[in-house]
């Protein structure tokens, strides 16, 4: 049985948005705890445990695919969803990034585009943030991409 692999420079760039913008949340999730350890042992918690399990797992994703392991298509898609939207709405807010975010904005104000280098995991019950919707239009174009080649994998595989 022949082990068929994934390739292209798109993946490689998917890839190495994973996998660094996976590494500063790990490093941020670390520092983070740290500084806050001594203000709530539950906050720090959640900066090592979920956002750091999320940034190691963008990292472990983003070597699969650059190894060209087609398995791990399908996790680049679902980490790449997670990215599109991000809202407040009511105190609730949500948004997620690896590195690099282009994003239409809407708020009460009109519609913006925005950027952000770094990357964030963010979810909230009690936020302060005035309500927008936010669409990331790089994970978007991410997402299209890794099912286009999903699509084109399992037909190259015949499954």
């Amino acid at each position: 049985m022949t082990q068929h692999k994934i390739s292209g420079v798109g993946l490689k760039v998917i890839s190495f948005f994973l996998i660094a913008g996976g590494a500063i949340g790990v490093a941020l999730s670390i520092f983070g705890a740290a500084f806050i350890l001594n203000k709530s042992v539950l906050s720090a918690f959640q900066s090592i445990f979920i956002f750091g399990g999320v940034a190691f797992f963008a990292i472990y994703q983003g070597l699969k695919i650059w190894q060209g392991k087609p398995e791990s298509l399908k996790w680049g898609a679902i980490l790449f969803a997670m990215q599109i939207l991000s809202f407040a709405y009511a105190g609730a807010s949500y948004t997620f990034h690896t590195l690099f975010k282009l994003a239409l904005v809407i708020n009460a104000f009109g519609a913006t585009i925005s950027t952000r280098f770094g990357t964030s995991l963010n979810a909230a019950l009690n936020s302060p943030e005035p309500n927008y919707i936010g669409i990331n239009i790089f994970a978007i174009f991410a997402f299209v991409y890794i099912l286009v080649k999903i699509i084109n994998f399992r037909k190259v595989a015949g499954k």
